[in-house]
């Protein structure tokens, strides 16, 4: 796990190499490992988390998978999983993070104060409203 702009994200083939191709960022879990793991024992068992779908049971909250856009596959979000596919291009999912009340950053009533907490990577990266995200191989000011 690396820090991000506004939290902790877990990518594919990262340092323990746990759930190969998900980000996710904004973690209200004390660890991800636990988080991970979970995740990964599904796949094992059901074969798929898709990207639409709702996980319970997992951590204190119910959060989403969303897919990943293409166009973010140029930033150093994916640097780690590029040095170990090459010129691969695994389908990517991201897993999103509820607010308090368990509304999603593209659902109406999500809590401001969490916006841009985690990037929104089903977007088009162009269309990602500007922020920490937008920015992340800008050079440091």
């Amino acid at each position: 796990m690396s820090s991000g702009p506004h939290g902790r994200t877990a990518s594919g083939c990262g340092t323990r190499f746990v759930f190969p191709n998900s980000r996710s960022s904004a973690c209200r879990c004390r660890t991800w490992r636990p988080v991970i793991n979970s995740l990964g024992r599904r796949i094992a068992d059901s074969g798929t988390i898709a990207a639409d779908d709702r996980i319970e049971g997992v951590c204190p909250c119910t959060f989403a998978i969303r897919p990943v856009h293409d166009s973010w596959r140029a930033t150093s979000l994916f640097a780690v999983s590029d040095s170990i596919y090459g010129y691969l291009r695994p389908t990517y999912q991201q897993i999103i993070w509820p607010d308090r009340r368990g509304g999603l950053p593209w659902e109406p009533g999500f809590e401001a104060k969490f916006e841009g907490l985690q990037p929104l990577l089903w977007l088009p990266r162009d269309d990602h409203p500007p922020g920490a995200w937008t920015r992340i191989d800008d050079p440091p000011a």
